[in-house]
């Protein structure tokens, strides 16, 4: 631990200073995982009768080992995860956890948009909120995607969405979103 000592000859100065390392120290505490309320939903879902592959399973908190119980998209044009916080948040950073066994030589995350605003997905089309980040990968399977807004963004939607052409199916184990 460092200890500074400092003397300030106004109070201006010790103002500004304090200001200063108010925020310094805010840049470094944990962020607040947002988790009450969220309701997922997706751009389609991989059919299968055995198994749950629904967006919900992206935010109930488990992190799947297996090759079922994370979500997986069927083949959408610019698939998409939505998570409805119910209310407006701001949004200042996530990690996205990858499904563990294997990607099959596809592209798992790559070429993806944050977006945080108020409206919710549209199937087919790229999304009109305010982009969050861009993530170009691509990342491996089981890896953590962590992304950072460039600016702290409010909205009820956060949407991770396939930006580019050529995807095949989102798969996606978990997201934690940060912020208040």
């Amino acid at each position: 631990m460092s200890v500074f000592y400092l003397s300030f000859k106004d109070m201006a100065s010790s103002f500004w200073i304090s200001l200063f390392l108010s925020l310094i120290s805010r840049s470094y505490q944990e962020c607040q995982n947002i988790t009450s309320n969220i309701v997922a939903t997706g751009s389609s879902v991989w059919l299968n009768k055995l198994y749950d592959c629904g967006p919900h399973l992206t935010v109930d908190g488990q992190i799947s080992s297996t090759w079922w119980d994370f979500y997986h998209s069927g083949f959408d044009k610019y698939a998409w995860l939505q998570l409805d916080f119910g209310t407006l948040l701001t949004v200042e950073s996530l990690s996205v956890v990858m499904r563990s066994d294997s990607c099959y030589d596809r592209d798992c995350f790559e070429n993806v948009g944050i977006f945080v605003g108020d409206e919710p997905a549209n199937y087919g089309q790229l999304s009109h909120n305010p982009q969050c980040a861009l993530f170009k990968g691509p990342s491996s399977a089981g890896a953590t995607v962590k992304l950072t807004c460039q600016e702290p963004l409010l909205g009820q939607y956060l949407i991770i969405q396939f930006i580019g052409e050529g995807h095949t199916h989102m798969m996606v184990n978990e997201v934690h979103v940060c912020g208040y």
